[in-house]
């Protein structure tokens, strides 16, 4: 496990390896790169009775606890509101419940922030609800590996977090003049880019891939959120494609 080294935080792993994302029951996936989040003062971890594992991460006000079921795509999230809760699964009196499909790497406030360099999501506990949730851009070998695929920044109060998105349609820009319309839109992309699509031939000539695979587009979004939970998000090229 990663000990706390201070409120200022940078770290080559993610604590819970038992924390697996959707879809990747083999390995666990490759760690976001992380700073200037608050860590947990200690995490305790331990093998569930019949199948995977829960891990606890305590807080000076609360307590974290995540529970992975190998049967399951993603963890059971509490968050309970003292801060020596017990490290044992169930749901307690008080406690809230959500669903992340990346490991927590640790918090700013009132935002809590699970990641890893396939996707972030950012839990405002405050408002109980996801507030922001991005997927990174892949290539023609699935899913980066690289943790500067997910970068994660406590900046002031509030969050800064830049990677590449994943965006697509149940369309492909071989066989749809449409789908790139469709795409431009769902990604948000300023006008400058929506006016030329990109060349995603090359995309389509991996081994296997047809005419009529899905299209999927990556482009850069650098997302700030404030301590408030007030999100805005900018998004820029180079536009990448693939074939799903």
């Amino acid at each position: 496990m990663v000990k706390s080294r201070g409120a200022s935080w940078f770290v080559a792993m993610v604590w819970a390896s038992a924390t697996v994302v959707a879809g990747s029951a083999s390995a666990d996936p490759a760690p976001a790169t992380v700073s200037g989040l608050e860590a947990p003062l200690r995490t305790n971890s331990a093998p569930l009775p019949d199948e995977g594992a829960i891990t606890c991460s305590y807080f000076p006000d609360l307590t974290v606890r995540v529970q992975t079921l190998t049967s399951e795509s993603n963890p059971e999230v509490h968050v309970l509101k003292t801060r020596d809760a017990p490290c044992k699964p169930g749901e307690a009196a008080g406690g809230t419940n959500l669903a992340a499909g990346q490991a927590l790497v640790g918090r700013k406030g009132r935002l809590y922030v699970f990641a890893d360099a396939t996707g972030v999501e950012v839990y405002d506990l405050a408002a109980k609800r996801v507030i922001h949730r991005g997927e990174t851009f892949g290539d023609t070998d699935g899913l980066p590996s690289d943790p500067k695929a997910m970068v994660v920044t406590g900046e002031g109060d509030g969050l800064r977090l830049v990677y590449r998105q994943d965006v697509y349609e149940s369309c492909s820009m071989m066989t749809d003049r449409s789908c790139w319309g469709k795409l431009a839109k769902l990604a948000g992309l300023p006008a400058d880019l929506a006016k030329q699509p990109p060349n995603c031939a090359a995309a389509y000539k991996r081994p296997n891939a047809q005419p009529d695979f899905t299209t999927a587009i990556g482009v850069r979004r650098e997302v700030t959120i404030t301590a408030a939970g007030k999100v805005s998000i900018a998004v820029s090229g180079p536009v990448g494609c693939r074939a799903l």
